[in-house]
């Protein structure tokens, strides 16, 4: 109810309608973020997509080692969210980056 709407903001939705894969919002405290945010989440479900929120102050410290367990803990986090059948587990190849695991992982499955 308090929210106050900003010329940014429709830069923000014309992203997520377009089905940006990254968008970045910054901006000082208490200014609006999480409620962007929040309706951003809102408007990409409204349009069909499956929306993974995650907060990295729920990872724990051996999931912060390396890049590898990074990214192994936040793609075991999106496939549980999603429901996904294809663990990370099963195609997670030792040979491969942490960083075309991932990609690869979320692109495939």
């Amino acid at each position: 109810a308090y929210y106050i709407v900003r010329p940014t903001d429709d830069e923000f939705t014309q992203a997520i309608a377009r089905h940006d894969s990254i968008v970045l919002v910054k901006g000082g405290r208490q200014m609006g973020k999480t409620s962007l945010l929040a309706r951003g989440v809102e408007l990409a479900r409204k349009a069909g997509a499956k929306v993974v929120v995650t907060d990295f102050q729920s990872l724990s410290a051996p999931d912060l080692v390396s890049a590898d367990t990074l990214y192994r803990a936040l793609a075991e986090k999106i496939a549980d969210d999603l429901d996904l059948d294809v663990l990370p587990g099963d195609v997670w190849n030792e040979k491969r980056s942490a960083n075309m695991n991932l990609e690869r992982y979320l692109r495939k499955e």
